[in-house]
């Protein structure tokens, strides 16, 4: 297949049509309160998506006509979440955090149905790396380091962050499966 220098296909963003910020310092607290805002710039509803590698994606919305909103953070202590803005004209258009963890704090908000990163085997099936527990023996071979795996279920939760998110907007009409 010949080189094609082509990007036209490609959409590239250099900064959000709206900006989101959290107070009081950006920080995620289990079970204390942050407050979302945002710039006038948006458009129509304007709602938060949770995303927690190895955990649910949850979606958090705003009251309309305001420009803020509180939310008691309700994801457990040590969860790792991404948070992206996004209005009428789809996610990702107020921006995004970076991965934040959640710090310790109270628990009297947690239930079962609190977002929280999992353990073990990344949606989508088994690693093939040996659990702590278990005996192997390898031939022709070495065992992968924990770097090795920790990487491999980095690569593997990073592309089910994608199939997610892109699954949400064909579910939303923000995307048509023709462009995947």
């Amino acid at each position: 297949m010949a080189a094609n220098d082509d990007a036209s296909c490609l959409t590239v963003t250099e900064a959000p049509d709206f900006y989101f910020y959290i107070a009081p310092d950006a920080n995620l607290t289990q079970c204390e309160s942050v407050q979302f805002s945002w710039s006038n710039k948006s458009e129509g509803h304007v709602s938060i998506i949770g995303i927690v590698p190895g955990g649910e994606t949850f979606r958090l919305n705003a009251p309309d006509n305001n420009n803020f909103f509180n939310w008691t953070v309700n994801a457990r202590a040590g969860t790792t979440v991404e948070l992206i803005a996004g209005d009428d004209r789809g996610p990702g258009t107020g921006g995004s955090t970076t991965f934040v963890q959640v710090g310790d704090g109270p628990n009297g908000c947690i239930d079962d149905t609190s977002p929280s990163s999992t353990a073990g085997s990344p949606a989508g099936g088994n690693t093939g790396a040996p659990s702590p527990s278990t005996s192997s023996s390898t031939s022709g071979g070495s065992t992968p380091s924990s770097s090795q795996r920790g990487y491999v279920l980095l690569r593997i939760s990073n592309t089910f962050l994608i199939l997610i998110l892109l699954t949400y907007m064909v579910a939303e009409n923000q995307v048509t499966p023709a462009l995947w």
